[in-house]
């Protein structure tokens, strides 16, 4: 999942190119007024924050990748924010795949770094967030969600509270109808909480399940 997640990034960050007014000053009806040029530094920084961040990741420095995961959810913040009163807009007009990776790198690095309580709120406001696409795309809606499902059991389950955990795998394993290889990786994770449980029986069930799912090759 954290690399999936680096990849999706990686995939979004660009030039400043989402953020555009139809000219030099807009204004609300509070009658605050900001010009693009506002929009674009805030959107520049928070590129660049979670460029840091990914990259301070990669190189092992993990505390200080949070403080710029952080800015970075601090800066999607203040533009999503703008951005609103701009457009008198009630719902998301930042980039949703930005708004994602964003959200998940910081609850990811916090998980890392044995944050767990404040993982677990990242990844549940993440979870209560619909949509993160503007497209309607169900298929990478659901992804979305499972994914973000996956790792909130993931920080239940080093919370030891197994019975949360349990719940949102099995939540996950029922929206992930194509992904084949996502779906052994949740079965696995619900047979080990299982254990963890003592319910032995219903974990080898789905540990039963995990051996008939996976090809031959892969054994």
């Amino acid at each position: 999942l954290a690399s999936w997640a680096c990849d999706v990034a990686a995939g979004v960050i660009g030039p400043c190119s989402n953020v555009s007014a139809s000219s030099d000053w807009q204004q609300t009806d509070n009658c605050k007024f900001f010009a693009p040029e506002d929009m674009q530094q805030l959107q520049g920084e928070l590129e660049q924050s979670l460029r840091d961040s990914l990259s301070l990741r990669a190189q092992g420095s993990f505390m200080m990748a949070v403080y710029r995961a952080q800015d970075a959810f601090k800066a999607e913040r203040a533009l999503q924010k703008l951005l609103q009163d701009v457009s008198a807009s009630p719902g998301p007009v930042v980039d949703p795949r930005l708004r994602f990776c964003t959200c998940f790198n910081l609850a990811l690095l916090y998980h890392e770094n044995g944050l767990l309580k404040e993982a677990a709120e990242m990844y549940s406001g993440m979870v209560n967030t619909k949509p993160w696409c503007h497209s309607g795309d169900r298929v990478t809606e659901e992804a979305i969600q499972a994914h973000a499902r996956v790792s909130l059991g993931n920080v239940y389950f080093d919370q030891r509270l197994y019975l949360y955990a349990v719940n949102m795998y099995v939540t996950a394993y029922n929206s992930l109808h194509s992904d084949q290889v996502s779906r052994c990786k949740v079965m696995h994770n619900i047979g080990v909480t299982y254990i963890c449980l003592k319910e032995d029986d219903t974990a080898a069930s789905w540990l039963q399940r995990v051996v008939c799912s996976v090809p031959p090759d892969d054994v």
